[in-house]
């Protein structure tokens, strides 16, 4: 076999190899709690600026490539008011959706949940988190496709939902 084609070969491999090895030191080092709180933190900083509240986190895990599990979750409205809580939140994923550009969730475990809807308005309660303060037109030219999520199957245990009822 030409020296060249040795080369290329063992390129090729390397090629394939690299992104294997990055995926599996990620899933090893997740396993570690300095870089699970690294992970954790850059996540609540990513979303924070999309919510009207403070979102808390107490644990994430990542213990296989299909499942994510969060622990001690508390959403907070911009009163300070919890709006949102779970003790513990475990998420299976059918990956190979996700190339298509999809989520799929094939399970969803929620531990102790707890959802305040409030007034269903936009001060107070967990829509309120959600609220934009200025509304945005949808742009029919625009090439953002909307994400499609489906989840498959919830369980719930020891849920409670509170709703203030809207004076008539």
């Amino acid at each position: 076999m030409p020296k060249w084609l040795r080369v290329l070969l063992w390129c090729l491999i390397g090629l394939v190899t690299l992104p294997l090895a990055l995926i599996a030191l990620v899933v090893l080092a997740i396993q570690f709690q300095p870089v699970r709180d690294l992970a954790r933190k850059q996540g609540l900083h990513a979303l924070q600026s999309s919510l009207k509240g403070e979102l808390t986190v107490s644990d994430i895990r990542w213990p296989r490539f299909s499942r994510v599990e969060l622990d001690g979750l508390e959403l907070r409205d911009r009163h300070g008011q919890r709006v949102l809580g779970l003790s513990g939140l475990r998420v299976d994923l059918h990956l190979p959706a996700l190339f298509e550009g999809q989520v799929d969730v094939t399970r969803v475990e929620a531990d102790h949940l707890f959802v305040d809807l409030a007034d269903l308005g936009d001060d107070h309660g967990l829509l309120s988190v959600f609220a934009s303060d200025q509304p945005t037109p949808s742009d029919p030219n625009s090439d953002i496709s909307p994400i499609t999520v489906s989840v498959r199957k919830l369980c719930l245990t020891q849920a409670e939902l509170a709703v203030e009822p809207v004076p008539d």
